[in-house]
């Protein structure tokens, strides 16, 4: 058997990167009607007939429901490239595994079968084996598919097809409902067969097409205990799709938010930075104070909560001028989104605890902070040096005068992270009552000393400013902004 479905794999494969491939396989369509297909093939005009600007068609999935039964339909619609690009990437991995399933037991589960009927381009493809994995081995070896395994609460197999990750976990026929019935949430709780049926126990998809977030089995308080980082998952899902809440979720949290204090830095960590690019991040600061999970993730910034800010220059206080200016960035840059939920955790220590009105200092004083929290949450230093310096460099906004050095420093320093930075202090100019004409002035004056197109010597630059690393190719300064590059790379070496 194994030597027939490696053939038909290669063939598979042979006609996918073929110079004069065959017609590709037909999407799958359950019980679809005739009708169905021939409208799905046919991409949607705008009015007037012509395709909308900027749009490419591509196919998305939707929810149909005939007979009691679900089954899934897709149809063309117009998108940015960007994302047509990330589904015909999916589309190709799903079409190999679909082969790949016709000759082993396979499950799409999990965030790939959620994010289809979400319309989200799918990050990467988990897959349920109803065979052992001693058996998946032999023959991705046959197909010279590179792979790793890896063991923590499942042991896995992972290799990548079409840019996808794939991540395949093995179980047992009969445990395949316990499987899905233990996960986090409904939504994540549903298997497709390589052939299109959904098993459901959860009845996640009726969640997902109602957009609710729920636990399996109504009981969010024992999954929450299970596995207290499903809380932080919870709040990712909240901030990156438009879902609701059960109203079962807040109190379940309250209740068994304290097993996060048990968790390990790095585990947290890798949520909060997922969570800082999702599309609206600012849910998720918000349910960090509601819930009390900030305390878990940093002391320190769970202080800027109830930061009050005094002065003309203030509209907010400290909490709800960050939530403000994570809305108005509109970013899912990490750097961009971890400098502004990060900027203000220096200003409670420099006003006494918030006794004193006065922040003078914040900025260098919350870039050193955040470093320090970001490396205990197991971010790259590289990563965090880049969030330290766009905090540090919020300290323009507090001179009167800035002379052109001063412009100069921000702009040698912020380099390929200029427009970052840019983003992120003007989220900050506009949710302050400082003049929003400040920000245009300050952009024209950094830009003006980028020297974008200036070559320098990378290990130079690497020397002068106290980075770490510098390709070659890096742009670099004429000499008389050598020590002014030295000047701006010294706030490096202190990190």
């Amino acid at each position: 058997m194994t030597d027939k479905l490696v053939s038909q794999i290669e063939d598979f494969i042979s006609k996918q990167q073929g110079p004069a491939a065959a017609d590709p396989p037909l999407d799958f369509v359950d019980e679809a009607k005739p009708q169905d297909t021939a409208t799905a093939a046919q991409a949607p005009r705008s009015k007037g007939g012509a395709a909308p600007s900027g749009k490419v068609p591509t196919k998305i999935y939707e929810m149909v429901r005939r007979g009691g039964r679900v089954f899934e339909r897709v149809r063309t619609a117009w998108v940015n490239p960007e994302v047509a690009e990330r589904n015909e990437q999916s589309k190709l991995a799903t079409d190999w595994i679909r082969t790949l399933g016709n000759y082993l037991p396979l499950y799409f589960v999990g965030g790939y079968v959620r994010d289809k009927f979400l319309k989200k381009a799918p990050a990467d493809i988990d897959i349920i084996s109803l065979i052992p994995l001693s058996q998946v081995r032999p023959i991705l070896n046959r197909l010279n598919i590179r792979f790793t395994e890896h063991s923590n609460a499942h042991s896995r197999i992972k290799f990548k097809v079409g840019g996808l990750s794939v991540d395949v976990v093995s179980v047992q026929g009969d445990q395949l409902k316990d499987n899905l019935l233990s996960r986090d949430f409904t939504i994540n709780a549903v298997a497709q067969s390589v052939t299109g049926q959904f098993f459901d126990p959860s009845r996640g998809l009726d969640d997902v097409k109602a957009k609710i977030l729920r636990t399996p089995g109504g009981d969010p308080v024992t999954t929450f205990k299970n596995d207290p980082m499903r809380i932080l998952r919870g709040i990712r899902f909240l901030s990156n799709y438009p879902l609701k809440i059960d109203s079962s979720i807040p109190s379940a949290v309250k209740e068994t938010v304290d097993g996060l204090s048990s968790a390990k830095p790095r585990r947290i960590g890798f949520e909060f930075k997922k969570i800082l690019q999702t599309e609206k991040p600012w849910v998720a600061a918000k349910l960090f104070a509601e819930w009390d999970v900030c305390k878990y993730i940093s002391e320190d910034l769970n202080n800027v909560i109830t930061l009050k800010q005094r002065g003309s220059q203030h509209r907010y206080n400290a909490w709800a001028q960050m939530l403000a200016a994570l809305k108005k960035a509109k970013s899912r840059e990490l750097v961009v989104n971890a400098a502004i939920m990060l900027s203000f955790i220096g200003k409670y220590k420099v006003s006494n605890g918030g006794k004193d009105a006065d922040f003078t200092g914040w900025e260098e004083e919350s870039a050193k902070m955040a470093h320090k929290v970001l490396l205990n949450l197991g971010f790259s230093k590289e990563y965090a040096n880049r969030i330290h310096l766009i905090i540090y460099n919020m300290k323009i906004l507090s001179l009167e005068n800035p002379s052109k050095d001063e412009y100069r420093k921000v702009a040698l320093s912020q380099r390929e992270d200029l427009e970052n930075y840019f983003t992120a202090i003007e989220s900050l100019i506009i949710t302050s009552n400082i003049d929003t004409s400040r920000f245009a002035e300050l952009r024209s004056n950094i830009e003006r000393y980028a020297n974008k197109n200036r070559e320098v010597d990378g290990q130079e630059l690497g020397t002068t400013s106290g980075v770490e690393k510098f390709d070659d190719t890096d742009k670099l300064l004429k000499a008389s902004d050598i020590d002014l590059l030295r000047e701006a790379g010294q706030l490096l070496g202190k990190i």
